[in-house]
């Protein structure tokens, strides 16, 4: 008969104190070697892990739950700070989207509720570099860093990242790789191509900016693409990938003439008004990033002030876990959107919707230009 594993009952584990004076440090050296904490020299978290395995020491999920209430309460008090950083080339421009803005309105609310607040940076500030920005966080004892997208330019930051703990939003920043929280972008183009063929849609495209795309690591392509060879083959127009611009768009539209199309640029649907084209009368159309300025549209909700919110509840978590640096192993947290209902997508003649019944009336939103 196989043996059991000799079990360690909690009376019997060894204390801090106990690993402390085996290991000839101070108790509150091992407590933050043992939460990986860089104000600890890494041989010195190296031994004192080592040495708290071989004497099997194991945590006590009630101590961490009685530790994280009380960081959460001392930070309710004392206020303590999340840099929000910005790397474009003018300070307020990413406040001229809804989804940023979003993003930043969602993790100021959850990091409210947590005892912490939100505070914006510019990294290209005159006279501002990543590495006296890293001295002037450390200075102010910040050590939370909110990253949203970023440009180009900044996609690999080379700020002191050893001190930080740091969510990225998106897949814009490049490198380094640390933990991330990102919109579920397949999911979202995969769930609006099934309602559109549930409603009868034919011939659907998609149009979208290699820049949009990119920045999010090519899934909207991808969505569509898998749909188009591997689930629907049938029912999908060549993909249009390129400028969201009158010439190329047109002429593609009227190649193909899909029946719908689906983006998350705005721009498509005013080329197409502007040539004659009434959405949703000769075309339908489908918002990838559907928010309240798009509420005439069809399309996805992103959800995108909740994407904020877990951006800032993660990264509240890993300061409660003193885990700084860069992850040996990147963790990316999807966020699901959801279908909205608009007057831009009619359900064909003789096709069952697979959403709630059309509740907007279509006499007064012939065109949108």
């Amino acid at each position: 008969m196989p043996t059991a594993m000799p079990t360690t009952s909690p009376q019997d584990r060894p204390t801090l104190r106990v690993i402390a004076r085996a290991g000839k440090v101070s108790v509150g050296t091992v407590s933050l070697a043992l939460r990986d904490n860089p104000l600890i020299a890494r041989e010195t978290r190296a031994r004192i892990k080592a040495l708290a395995a071989k004497m099997g020491y194991r945590p006590d999920p009630r101590v961490a739950k009685l530790m994280s209430y009380l960081q959460q309460h001392k930070r309710r008090n004392t206020g303590e700070t999340l840099a929000y950083v910005t790397a474009f080339a003018q300070a307020e421009v990413w406040m001229e989207s809804v989804t940023w803005s979003n993003y930043f309105a969602g993790a100021q609310a959850k990091a409210a509720e947590l005892g912490y607040r939100v505070e914006h940076f510019w990294l290209r500030a005159p006279g501002v570099t990543e590495r006296s920005f890293s001295r002037v966080m450390h200075s102010r004892g910040i050590q939370g860093l909110l990253i949203p997208p970023v440009p180009h330019s900044h996609s690999r930051m080379a700020i002191d990242w050893s001190r930080f703990s740091t969510v990225a939003f998106g897949y814009s920043l490049h490198e380094p790789r640390v933990n991330r929280v990102v919109h579920n972008h397949f999911y979202t183009i995969t769930t609006a191509l099934t309602v559109l063929r549930s409603r009868g849609y034919e011939r659907i495209g998609l149009a979208i900016s290699p820049y949009h795309d990119d920045r999010v690591a090519n899934l909207w392509s991808a969505g569509f693409l898998t749909f188009k060879t591997v689930v629907d083959p049938k029912h999908t127009v060549p993909l249009y990938r390129g400028p969201i611009e009158a010439k190329p768009l047109l002429q593609w539209f009227r190649q193909h003439r899909p029946d719908a199309i689906l983006s998350d640029d705005l721009s498509t649907v005013n080329i197409l008004g502007k040539a004659g084209y009434r959405v949703p009368h000769d075309c339908g159309f489908v918002s990838l990033d559907w928010h309240e300025h798009t509420r005439l549209f069809s399309g996805i909700d992103q959800h995108s002030a909740d994407l904020g919110a877990a951006a800032a509840k993660n990264v509240i978590g890993a300061l409660q876990r003193d885990e700084f640096g860069v992850p040996a192993r990147p963790e990316t947290l999807m966020i699901e959107g959801s279908w909205v209902e608009g007057a831009s997508l009619p359900v064909l003649k003789g096709t069952v919707p697979s959403t709630d019944a059309l509740k907007a009336t279509w006499s007064d939103r012939d065109t949108w230009q």
